[in-house]
């Protein structure tokens, strides 16, 4: 499967009801565990589309995202302007 596909078919999921409920409930354990998340040094390591980064940074975290997938990489360039760029991972 081309990852630009799976980059898609991810995205398109996470849009769908199921996918919705997941991410908010997901969402809302990961930023209890760390909070607070103010001032805080975040690697997130398989960002995919930066929603985690972007949520952490708006926060005021200072997040770093990697991921292998150059697809995924892309789209949390676009959505994640308030972190630091996602950098290629190898």
């Amino acid at each position: 499967m081309e990852s630009d596909d799976l980059a898609q078919r991810y995205r398109a999921w996470r849009t769908r009801t199921l996918g919705a409920v997941t991410e908010r409930l997901e969402m809302a354990a990961v930023l209890e565990f760390l909070s607070p998340v103010e001032g805080k040094r975040i690697l997130d390591a398989g960002c995919g589309d930066g929603t985690y980064s972007v949520a952490a940074a708006e926060r005021g975290a200072l997040v770093t995202g990697v991921d292998l997938s150059e697809d995924m990489l892309a789209m949390a360039r676009a959505s994640c302007r308030a972190c630091s760029s996602p950098e290629e991972g190898s």
